[in-house]
């Protein structure tokens, strides 16, 4: 019987010693495709032969894992964030409440060292397995009449068959929906927050590039020996209703003037209300508009495009509140 797409699944096991396989017990409630990208190099010669005499050599292992784009859980979501921005596997309790909080914030000013993941890919017919696996870069967007989406690119040290893990039972997830998200817009880091636009923001698109790559060096094996982390690029658009709010940061784009956003999405309450009364994603930032927006429309309305990059004026920080103890 050949492989049946019915039967995929992507499956997670966040590593205790980075590199270390493991196996999972997470099944990713998404899509995704892991690719065996070992390089093979067919060396030039000139043997009298008018084709290759197949003299080739595999020069280095490398494996990448490319999540499609899904609906952002409460979840879940933190299962990207913490191989990408900050290794943080368990919440914090949030006194008094049913909720746990994970703070994933990117430092400004020194390394931080994510999870890695073993992941697992296949089906009925296949299945490859990655190990020391982190997040090089994602997407988080909201766009009004959706949910929150998210996509992952994923680097591994190299792609081996395996078997899935069996008897993992699906997490219930929630769906984070951007209509359900306050926009906050400020003028300074003490104040970010305080101030809510309301009617304004219809659409928000983010890269988070952590700067993370593989570090090749001569260990003895083909694959890469560790991860190092050379600089970090958040970037993204900001789509406002062209009023009060909209004209206001044409001016702040022209001014360059820093502005500091939090976009704060609420789900389903808690069993018990704490600090937190229900499911919570926050995003704050810092950001720095990259041009004179221009002028957009849907379907007749004029809406306002606002390029921009973060800036280290506080960490950018993804906070996630769930009822997951730990991930």
């Amino acid at each position: 019987m050949g492989g049946i797409l019915a039967l995929k699944k992507v499956q997670f096991g966040l590593e205790t010693a980075a590199g270390t396989a493991i196996a999972a017990d997470t099944v990713w409630r998404g899509t995704g495709e892991i690719k065996d990208a070992r390089e093979l190099v067919m060396i030039d010669e000139q043997v009298g032969s008018l084709l290759p005499v197949g003299n080739q050599y595999e020069s280095h292992r490398e494996a990448t894992f490319t999540m499609g784009e899904t609906e952002a859980t409460f979840e879940q979501l933190p299962f990207i964030l913490t191989c990408a921005v900050k290794a943080m596997q368990t919440g914090v309790v949030d006194t008094g409440g049913s909720g746990y909080i994970y703070i994933f914030g990117l430092a400004t000013g020194a390394v931080q060292t994510p999870n890695t993941a073993t992941i697992e890919c296949g089906d009925n017919q296949r299945v490859d397995e990655m190990e020391y696996s982190f997040v090089t870069d994602f997407d988080l967007n909201g766009a009004a009449k959706e949910a929150w989406k998210v996509t992952a690119n994923w680097v591994g040290r190299q792609c081996t068959d395996a078997e899935l893990t069996t008897g993992i039972s699906l997490v219930a997830v929630e769906p984070i929906l951007f209509g359900k998200t306050n926009f906050y817009l400020d003028t300074t880091p003490a104040s970010i927050g305080a101030t809510t636009k309301s009617s304004t923001l219809v659409a928000f698109n983010s890269n988070w590039n952590l700067g993370h790559i593989p570090l090749y060096s001569a260990d003895g094996v083909s694959y890469f020996s560790a991860m190092k982390t050379v600089g970090a690029e958040i970037t993204g658009t900001l789509t406002l209703e062209h009023d009060a709010t909209g004209e206001a940061e044409i001016t702040a784009a022209r001014a360059r003037s820093l502005r500091y956003i939090r976009l704060k999405a609420e789900g389903s309450a808690l069993t018990t209300p704490g600090t937190y009364n229900y499911k919570t994603l926050i995003i704050d930032l810092a950001i720095q508009y990259d041009e004179i927006p221009e002028m957009g429309d849907a379907d007749g309305n004029r809406t306002v495009e606002l390029p921009w990059h973060a800036v280290d004026g506080i960490a950018p920080t993804i906070t996630v509140v769930n009822e997951i103890a730990a991930m």
